[in-house]
Formats: C-alpha cells, structure tokens, sequence
C-alpha cells in the first residue's frame, strides 16, 4: 500500500495517528484496524512519523485580502518555461467514459463548486515590478464545451475521443486570464458520454486530481439530489503555501536541508549513461511511447514479503531494483533518480488543489557485488534520508547545486520512479458506470518514467518513455530484466547481484545462437600460398599486381615469389621461423608476403613508421634471423639479422634466375603461422599477435563468400601493409583472378583520391578506416560518380553523416562497416550499410558474426549478458590468433577456455558492446585505455610510460579528444617547470625518438599535479582543455604541394 492510501484508509476506517515523544501513536476506537493495516503502518512508520511532526511543527497561516502573492518556486519554473515559449507540456489531461443517465445541470454545479473552493483554480499569474506574482480572481463558472459526436459510427467516434484527448493535451492555458480548469462534455449517445477534465500543472497535481474527483463526485451527489454538498471547510488556500514556502526559505528551514542535499548529491553525473538508440536532440521534446507490464500477485506478495524481511517498503523494494537494472544497463554505478514526492508535509495540505509535489533527487552508489540484503538496506536509507529532507524545492535544489544546464536534457536527474498513489474506480455517481479513458501515450517530462501501481491482483508497471531517444524494443528488453531481476530478487534475498541469473535458459539459448555465424567450409581445404598456385593455373597471364606504370602477371608474380622462397629456404628459412618484413607499398611487398609463406614461415611486418628503438624491440621479440627490405628506403636497426634486398624485384626479369620458378616442397599446415603483426603494448612493449593459416584461410574465404561481389576487378590499397585492415586487400583478388593495385607511397592519400575521380577505373575493393575515408572525401570534387565498388570500412569508429557522404558520392557502391580486432584476423563482425543507411541514426552497428565465428556479450563473470546490456566482447572461432609471441601470461589471460563449446577458445576483446533489438552489436567503447585513432591502435600506456621517462615528470595521462576527424591526441604531465615550453619541447623530442609518429600527442598541458577522483585514481574528466597551439603558416612547396592546397582550399 503506497503511503498516501495508508493515510486516506486511516481516515476512512477513523484512525488517529499522532506522534509524542518521537514516538508514533495510533487510536482505534472502533477496533477497524486489519492485521495488513498494522503491518503497513510498521513499514512507513518512519515516513509517518516524519509527515505528523512536519505537520505540527510547520503550520501555515491564513493569509486573506491580499491582492497577490508571491508563486511558489514550482510555480515559477513553470511560469517562465511558459513565458520563454509556452508550456503545453504541463497540461493534466484526464478522461473518464460515462455511461448511464446524465445531469448535466449537477455537472456543472459541482465544477463550479470544485472552483469557488480552491482558488487556485481561478488564479492567474502577472507581472509586478518585474516580478511574478498570483491573483485570485473572483468566481467565474466553469465554461463546459459541449460536442456532440452522436452521428458518428462507434470506429469514428473513438477517433474523435482520441483526437479530442490530443488537443487538450496541446492547447494552451493563458496563465494570465484562465481558469486553470476546463471541461469538454462530449455526447456519444443518449445515454453514453465522455468527460474531458484538463487543469495546468501550475495549478494541480496527481494528488490535486484525487481531490478533484472526489469532490466532483460527493457535489454532483448532492447537487443530484437537490442539496448543497457538505465539505469541511478549507483551513488555507494555495496561495498561503506559496508564501509560508517564501517565509521558510528567509527562515532557515530550507537552508538547513539544502546542506543535506549538497553533500548527498556532491558530484552526481550530469546525465544518466543509458545507452540511447538515437541522438538526443539539442532541444528536448516531449512526446512519449509507453509500454505496460504486470506482476502478478505471486510475485508481488513474494516482493511485499521480502521487503518485510528487511524491514523495507515496497516503494523502498521496487526503486531499489529498478536503480540495480539502471546499473547494469547503462554500466555505471551511480545512478540518479528523481521520485515525486506529494510535498504535503502539513496537514492542512492534504485536501487543497495546488502544485504541492516535489521531486526527490534519489542517489544510488552500486556495486556488482553488493548483495541483495545490502541493496535494500541502502535503498530504504536513501528513501528515508530523502523523505526527511524533503522540504527543498527540487528548482531550488538545481540552483544551489550550480548542475549543468541544458535545454537538451532535464537537470539532475533524467530517469522518474514512483510508486503510484491513484488508482481508478475511485469515481461513482449514481446512475452511472464510470471508466477511465486510456489517452494513449501523451507527453513525458523525463527520458523514461517508471510508474508502478500496486493492486489486488499484482503490480501494474507503465514504462513511459521519450521515442525521440528511445525504440521499443530496447524498453521491453529493460522491463523484462526488471522483473527477472525482482524474481531472482525475491529467490535469493542474500546472493551478490553479479551471482544472480539475469537470463532464463530459452534466452541463453536465444543469445547463443544469435552469436553464431553461419558455418562454412568452402574454399578452406587449402592454405592460402596453395590457392594463389591454382589461381595462377587459371589465369596466368592476367594482371595480379600494378603499383603505378609497374604490373606483374599472376604467372610472374608467383614465380618471383617461388625464387625468392627457394633463396630464404637456402638461407635456413623453414616452418616455424619468422621473416622480417621492411617493405612499403610496391611490387616487391607482394612478392616477399608470399614468398615467405611458400618458404613454410609467418612473416613479420616491420613498419616504416616505427623508431629504430621500436623495431629493434620487434626483431629482438619475435626472433627474426632474416629480413627483407629495400636498400633505398629500409635499414634495418640491429645487426645478427640477414637481409635480403628486393630492390626492383618486381621490374627486373632476372632477378634470382638462378633459383627454381616451381613452388617449394613444403607443407603447410592449418596451425602454421601465417604472419605476426605488432600492436601497442600497455606495458611499452609492443606486442606480436601470431596469425594460423587456419584463420588467414578463413577469413579470405569469408571475404569471397561476403563482400568480395563477383563484379570487382581487384583492390585498390592506399593503407599500410603493417595494418591488418590492409591484408584482405593484399590477398583475396589474387584467389579470384583479381588485380591488386597498390598506391605508391609517393601519392599515398592525393594519388588515391585522383586515382577514384579518374573514368576508366573498373569496381574495387577498397578498404579504408573512416580518417582515411574522411580525407579522401575533402580530396574529391562533389561529381557522383557511379562506379560499383565494395567500401569495408574498418578500424575506429564509423559515423552516420560520414557514411551517408560517402554513398553520395558513390550512389552505386556498396558499404560495410567491418569490426575486428587484430587478434581475429582482421575481422569477425559485418554490417550492410548501404541496405540500412536511410533508417540509421545515432551509430552504425558493428552487425552480426561473420561466418565461422562466435561472439559473446559477457559480464565480468563470463556469464551472458541480456540484449541493450553492455558487456564485454569476447570472440571464438576459426580466425582466433594462437597468443602473443613471448608473453604466456597475457595470452592465457586474453585467449581463455570457451564455455559455450569444449575445447573452443575465446578471445577478450576489451571492447565493450550490447546486442541490439535487430540483433546486431553497437560498439560502445573501450573498457581500458586502449583507443583507436585514425585507424592506429594505441595502447594510452605506452605513451604514459614514455612521459614518465623524463626526469622532470612526476605522473603522466594520455587522452583523447574529440571525436571523428577532430580526435587528437593529448598529453598531461605532473611538473615542477620553470619553462614549460621548453619541457613540452624536450618531451616532444623524447616521444619522437620512442614512438611511432600515430602515437604522437599533438597538444601537451604541463600540470603543478593531476586531479584524482576520492579513490586515488587520475580524474580524466576535470582535466582541462589544452589551448591550441598556433601554427606557423609554411607555403606549399611544389606541384603536388600546391596542388593540395589548392584542393584544400577549394574544400573548406
């Protein structure tokens, strides 16, 4: 029972409470108390006791003859939200169908009645002094409209309703001449009615409408009957309240309360972390969706029961659930609620229409691992710390607390919960039958309001919420949690909330499966090296390789490749050796990858881009003996490594004649390494990920059997060879009789862009991360061009508007969004942009799992999480990596035992997503510090590390800022620096001689010490903006210099 039907079933069964001596007393002189009477009365004793002293301590005094008054601080937030653009959404629409016969003489007295009584109903708001205040006009009559929808069929009349209810819902009130009541009485038949009731929030409340009803209903009686009603007589007005409020603030009272509220809600987020579905408008709107749900009466008397056990309310029970749901679905613990509260402290409260209610601002500090018993208690503290400190005006709250403004979400809080008081038949005339009128979903102040209505049958859940943010799915998937939750909940009062089961056995078998690609076996029997030979027999004259006026046949291609692997087995090259790689975009990259795995070895890509201490590191890790380079652009660091230089391997005919042309004789096996590539290690070590022929093979054959069309003639390749994302691009058109052409490294980006806008070029694959993609699109004309080429995008993430840019630019292109980490070969998920592209809004998904591929949304207990849940990624399949070279501990910690299949092996991938409603992954961000930037992988530790290595340095964070094209990178460090420029110059220096230019901050903030959060952690959020360093202006230098900037300029 909600604590308002307590008190009214004590007054109706003539219950005395009182409270002496801090101590509740209770008088029942006609012995009507029940055995659920008393036991509810124990539950909200504390909340009794509180609302009784408020009551005697805190009397309002009668204020007659004024000629206004000052609004109460509820009254005026609405009153400027009216002001600065109306506010329709604080209209309070009801309807109730009347069947049966009608006085509509007794209607109409009983309105009347309702007005003269409570004058706010007949105040209206004004300027004085340039300040708002309240006038109470004298009586005036309640203009009921009339409409007469009897001619209309029943389907026509329904709409009507229903189109009626609507407009009142967005008619305006004139604060300064209406009433704040309107009627619209419409007639569907002789004996069949509907009445509109509508008074505006500044005026009413729920509980105003309680009273509302009630009194229409004993004056419609009387006035029916021929008789006045009888009614006490009201002690105050709401006009009193409003300056008793005024006089409390000038007197302490609510001071005394605000100190309260500021420590308890000192550092509260500014808006709830709820994953949305689509972007929050920059202005709020208010219309709303809702979706119903029941509890049945098992468990709610199992929920009644366990809030006994502890001692807790129901409201205590419910709200205390739904902020552990709120936790595991938006993955953050401190969770933020607002709760209406009837802000009827004082007795003489209790019968007046007026805008009494206050919204609670409820803090929920969880952890996964608090116990059930634990979360009841602190929810129950919190409800009764809120309640007895319930005097502050939420507006007032805002105001003190200095929170974020913004007119696209509410202050505080965003998220509602309550415990609702009203309950429908409480409206009976004679002669009629009564019914509320459903009025569809209407409006919603908050982003999702939570409304539960207990009853003799269960507990009636209304999930309203705000469809300008939300799908229905995702709240149906929210409530079905909900009452998982209540039930596991009520089953196991003690256990940790991570140890309960969130799911039933048919939704783990739903997840399970809808984590499992398709399974294929087509063109994986043989190696890739095995491939590419019977490829060659097929087409050997066809064009495998150009890199500008230079091409190679497949026939020429793959017999450089044999000699070349013939020339490594000779220098002692055999299975299980590694071969450095230290070579850019050109004939000869190609000819080395496949020539190293014809020898039976994994080769090692060696970037161009890494410092000499980098690749030193790299070579020492994965044991290379052997490296393959280009005298006029490689040298290699260290000395103990052969090399073997392919310079113009691909245009000279003889080069290594002396060798065999004929494939080696070596076998490869599908656990053979195929190639190890290094990425950003947390520790400053790089890390070498080792790549199976197994999942090399795999994925080549996913790339045929899925984006690879049939029309392409090849790949275009602008990324570097050290890049996963660049090896699909290397190695599927030469298994299909394509023409892989790279971009030199002279043109790079520019010599790709002119080489999209040229007319004769034939459809490609290209795959691209979305920097590469922005700049390409800066760098092309704004002419659609309408070849068919397959985009896969990959690598960070992939915004909408950018997407969209691009099929505007491609109209008759294909577009995939492509996720994988390294540690999968390349990829494991798919997304079909194009096919979806027009119903996208905040995030392109990273889809479903490719074929021969399992992904699992897990908690931090291995166990599944349910759908719109965030969790971490973890991936098994055919393309899952053999570890990390040279580190067992971070291999088995990564690449861990599969539960759902004996003997299969997961990879974590840190990165933490949900299961959409469509079934597909939303990517939402890293849960370490490893990030993404244009297309780079950069663990933030290495950077960290590097920092710290500086004598002057005492701590170290490495961020990132901004989104898309405007990321950067940027360093703080904790100094002591009589010049910091000077420091910032030195670090600079330092950074450039230990990483790779990508791992570069581009703006440094030197700090007298970094903030911390209270448990001792680096607060990145209260770290400043750094101030953007002024560029000297350097003219283009050039041809192709000029060229750019020209293109540039065009551009921007």
């Amino acid at each position: 029972m909600s604590f308002r039907g307590l008190l009214n079933d004590c007054q109706a069964r003539d219950i005395k409470l009182a409270v002496k001596n801090g101590k509740l007393l209770l008088s029942d002189e006609k012995g009507n108390l029940t055995a659920e009477l008393k036991q509810a009365l124990s539950l909200h004793k504390a909340a009794i006791i509180t609302w009784l002293q408020g009551s005697d301590s805190e009397a309002i005094a009668r204020r007659d003859g004024l000629a206004e008054y000052p609004l109460s601080f509820s009254q005026q937030r609405l009153w400027f939200i009216d002001q600065l653009g109306g506010s329709t959404q604080y209209n309070v629409p009801s309807a109730f169908a009347l069947n049966g016969r009608l006085d509509e003489a007794a209607l109409q007295q009983s309105l009347d009645a309702v007005v003269a009584r409570h004058a706010v109903l007949r105040t209206v708001f004004r300027l004085k002094d340039g300040e708002p205040v309240q006038c109470v006009r004298e009586f005036a009559s309640v203009a009921v409209e009339r409409i007469d929808l009897g001619s209309l069929g029943e389907d026509e009349q329904r709409r009507q309703v229903r189109a009626l209810l609507a407009a009142e819902r967005t008619t305006p009130f004139d604060l300064g001449n209406d009433l704040m009541l309107r009627c619209r009485l419409l007639r569907l038949g002789h004996d069949s009615h509907v009445v509109l009731f509508t008074m505006h929030h500044i005026a009413a409340d729920g509980w105003s409408l309680g009273v509302l009803i009630k009194e229409f209903v004993e004056g419609y009686e009387a006035f029916g009957a021929g008789r006045q009603p009888v009614l006490p007589e009201l002690p105050i007005q709401y006009a009193d309240f409003a300056h008793w409020q005024r006089e409390a603030m000038r007197g302490g009272l609510v001071e005394a309360e605000l100190a309260y509220w500021k420590e308890a809600l000192d550092g509260i987020p500014s808006v709830h972390r709820l994953p949305l579905d689509k972007p929050r408008p920059a202005e709020q709107r208010f219309e709303a969706q809702r979706h119903g749900q029941r509890l049945d009466k098992a468990l709610s008397d199992g929920l009644q029961q366990l809030g006994r056990a502890h001692n807790a309310t129901l409201f205590m029970v419910l709200q205390s659930a739904f902020a552990a749901v709120l936790q595991r679905f938006s993955g953050d613990g401190d969770i933020v609620m607002g709760v209406p509260h009837a802000g009827r402290a004082q007795k003489e409260l209790a019968p007046l229409i007026g805008f009494f209610v206050n919204t609670l601002v409820f803090r929920s500090q969880l952890r996964s691992d608090l116990r059930v018993s634990e979360l009841l208690a602190q929810g129950r503290q919190t409800a009764l710390d809120a309640f007895a400190h319930s005097h502050v005006p939420f507006d007032l709250l805002g105001d003190a607390l200095r929170h974020e403004r913004s007119l696209a979400y509410n202050p505080l809080c965003q998220i509602k919960f309550v415990l609702q008081n009203f309950e429908a038949g409480e409206l009976k005339l004679p002669g009629l039958q009564l019914a509320p009128v459903e009025q569809g979903s209407g409006r919603v102040h908050f982003d999702l309001d939570l409304t539960a209505t207990e009853s003799a049958d269960g507990i009636q859940l209304s999930w309203t919420y705000k469809d300008e943010l939300f799908d229905r799915t995702s709240i149906e998937n929210l409530a079905k949690a909900y009452r998982r939750l209540l039930q596991q909940m009520v089953a196991h009062p003690y256990a940790r909330l991570n140890e309960l089961d969130w799911l039933d056995a048919d939704d783990a078998q739903r997840l399970r499966s809808q984590g499992q690609g398709p399974q294929s076996t087509v063109w994986r029997e043989l190696p890739l090296p095995q491939q590419f030979e019977q490829q060659v027999l097929r087409t050997p004259q066809a064009i495998a390789l150009r890199c500008g006026a230079d091409e190679l046949s497949y026939a020429d291609l793959d017999a450089k490749a044999s000699r070349l692997a013939h020339a490594l087995i000779e220098q002692g090259v055999a299975a299980g050796a590694r071969v450095g790689v230290h070579l850019e975009r050109s004939l000869e990259l190609l000819i080395a990858l496949l020539a190293v795995q014809k020898s039976g070895a994994a080769y090692v890509m060696l970037d161009h881009k890494q410092t000499p201490e980098r690749l030193q590191a790299i070579l020492a890790d994965a044991g290379v003996t052997v490296a393959l380079l280009d005298s006029r652009r490689s040298v290699l660091p260290v000395g103990g490594v052969d090399t073997l230089y392919l310079d113009d391997a691909g245009v000279d005919a003889q080069w290594l004649a002396e060798y065999p042309s004929t494939q080696p004789d070596i076998a490869i096996a599908a656990a053979d390494s195929a190639y190890v590539l290094y990425t950003s290690g947390s520790t400053g070590t790089p890390k070498g990920v080792e790549i199976l022929h197994r999942g090399l093979t795999d994925y080549c054959a996913f790339a045929r059997e899925g984006y690879y069309a049939a029309s392409l003639s090849g790949s275009l390749v602008v990324t570097s060879p050290a890049f996963d994302l660049t090896v699909p691009s290397l190695y599927v058109p030469l298994l299909t009789g394509g023409c892989v052409e790279l971009i030199a490294v002279d043109d790079d980006l520019a010599g790709f862009a002119a080489r999209l806008e040229q007319a004769d070029i034939p459809p490609v694959l290209l795959r691209l991360t979305p920097s590469h993609l922005q700049g390409l699109l800066q760098l092309a004309d704004e002419t659609p061009r309408q070849t068919a080429h397959v985009f896969v995008i990959g690598g960070e993430a992939f915004g909408v508007d950018l997407a969209r840019q691009l099929q505007a630019k491609y109209p008759q292109a294909q577009i995939y969004n492509h996720y994988g980490p390294t540690e999968t070969v390349v990829g494991c998920s798919w997304y079909d942009v194009t096919a979806n592209l027009a119903d996208l809004q905040r995030t392109i998904p990273i889809g479903r799992p490719m074929s021969n591929t399992a992904l699992y949304v897990l908690d931090g207990q291995g166990r599944l999480q349910p759908p719109g849940v965030a969790g971490e990624l973890y991936i098994g399949g055919a393309g899952v990596a053999k570890g990390y070279i040279n580190q067992p501990e971070l291999t088995a910690a990564k690449f861990v035992a599969d539960p759902f299949e004996a003997g299969g092996r997961l990879y974590r991938s840190g990165d933490r997503v949900r299961w959409r409603h469509d079934g597909t992954l939303e990517f939402l961000g890293r849960l370490d510090d490893q990030v993404k930037l244009r297309g780079f992988r950069i663990e933030l530790g290495d950077i960290e590390s590097a920092l710290r290595r500086h004598a002057s340095v005492r701590d170290a964070v490495a961020v990132v800022r901004g989104d898309h094209s405007e990321a950067r990178l940027v360093a703080y460090v904790a100094a002591e620096a009589q010049d910091e420029a000077a420091l910032v110059e030195q670090l600079k220096t330092q950074l450039a001689a230990q990483l790779p230019s990508y791992m570069q901050p581009s703006a440094y903030a030197v700090l007298p010490r970094l903030p911390l959060t209270p448990n001792g952690k680096v607060d990145k959020a209260a770290l400043p903006e750094p101030e953007r360093q002024a560029q000297v202006f350097v003219a283009p230098q050039g041809e192709t210099e000029t060229t750019l900037a020209a293109i540039w300029a065009r551009v921007l």
